[in-house]
């Protein structure tokens, strides 16, 4: 493989039982097989290329979709250790990039363009683009989650990555749900006015 060395492994779950047998080559899983920790075949990779299922050492699905030169390429599908979904899309060198969606508490949070892992573009909440995963310029809306319930946070225009001018309400806990209450406030000019 153009005078590269490539390594024969063996690698298992913390349970002992097999997960993946084959070749390195760069530090990258090669030539092999992928195995659940019932012992199961789940992926086999040639020449880096495959479609994988990766598991957490709960049991819990990691991320499930292609793999190119052996790193998370293509569509794929990224869980969070409780095994719940965390982003669909294109990844590129194992990075979210192109379009994809990102979920927050089961909750879809964000579908639009990704660069280099963060959100780039426009988003499906927010009328003005990203950059480098901030609200960069346009007029979107914010989100606060407590306990469940979903509440604005701030409405009105980003400039260069910050709030600009619009009006938003700030959530607090003060003695359980029954309790929650609401701080307002306003931006004029990237500066915060009570």
């Amino acid at each position: 493989m153009n005078g590269e060395r490539v390594i024969k492994v063996k690698e298992h779950y913390s349970t002992g039982e097999l997960k993946y047998e084959g070749e390195y080559l760069k530090n990258i899983k090669w030539n092999g097989i992928g195995y659940a920790g019932n012992g199961h075949k789940i992926y086999e990779l040639k020449n880096g290329t495959g479609t994988v299922i990766e598991y957490y050492s709960n049991g819990n699905k990691y991320y499930e979709g292609e793999y190119l030169n052996g790193k998370k390429n293509g569509k794929g599908k990224i869980y969070n250790i409780s095994g719940k979904l965390e982003y669909e899309g294109e990844l590129l060198e194992g990075e979210k990039n192109g379009n994809g969606k990102e979920y927050s508490l089961g909750r879809l949070e964000y579908e639009g363009e990704f660069l280099n892992g963060e959100r780039h573009g426009k988003g499906w909440w927010f009328t003005g683009e990203f950059k480098n995963g901030k609200r960069w310029n346009g007029i979107g809306k914010e989100y606060d989650f407590l306990y469940d319930v979903q509440f604005a946070a701030f409405e009105g225009e980003y400039k260069e990555g910050k709030r600009w001018n619009g009006k938003g309400e700030f959530h607090y806990d003060y003695g359980g749900m029954a309790g929650i209450k609401s701080k307002h406030y306003e931006y004029i000019n990237g500066e915060v006015k009570n």
